[in-house]
């Protein structure tokens, strides 16, 4: 198998929350939702029209303040929101390795009768191991659950694809902040596809 390794990437946890608001002042940025989200989580928010600057490109806001129908985090604009947008919980991975079989994986079986198609840049299996950062006190999500996952292998290039988190561990709570450090291990659950970014 081929290895590769990354320090970047994030494990998306829980659902998608819509925003339907967003304002900005004192170096915070007040979101309007149907929020599920807590003080301390580290969240991606992406497809805000208007405050771009709150799309965080899969780095990951944390939540400072948060109620029933808002959250806050830390972040000095002057833009205006406009419309759109979903955060959602991630853990933001810290260190990751990859094991993949091959990068030519085959889409049909040769006893189809069929032309074989091959899809580039996908691998067939996969499987690794990470280190990532959650909120201290989080509740720690289900092992042995399929949850999506993007591997960062610089800025503009990422692996994505659904894995399942078979092991899982805590470490130590980072000098500082209100987090964590967690570990484990997960095994690929269909495609792995390469984005160039």
């Amino acid at each position: 198998m081929n290895k590769i390794s990354g320090k970047s990437g994030r494990i998306k946890i829980g659902s998608v929350i819509s925003i339907t608001a967003a304002t900005a002042a004192g170096g915070v940025v007040t979101v309007t939702a149907a929020n599920t989200l807590s003080v301390g989580m580290f969240i991606l928010i992406s497809g805000v029209l208007g405050m771009v600057d709150l799309n965080n490109n899969g780095k990951g806001h944390l939540v400072t303040a948060a109620s029933a129908t808002d959250f806050e985090v830390a972040l000095t604009t002057t833009q205006t929101y406009t419309s759109g947008g979903t955060a959602q919980r991630i853990l933001p991975i810290t260190d990751w390795n990859l094991n993949v079989s091959a990068e030519v994986a085959e889409a049909l079986d040769s006893e189809s009768g069929e032309w074989k198609e091959r899809l580039i840049g996908k691998f067939k299996d996969w499987d690794g191991d990470y280190a990532a950062l959650d909120y201290d006190g989080a509740n720690m999500y289900p092992v042995g659950e399929e949850l999506a996952v993007e591997l960062d292998e610089d800025d503009a290039n990422y692996y994505s694809g659904s894995a399942i988190f078979d092991n899982f561990k805590t470490g130590v709570k980072v000098a500082g902040a209100a987090a964590i450090t967690v570990s484990g291990t997960f095994k690929g659950n269909g495609e792995l596809a390469k984005t160039h970014s």
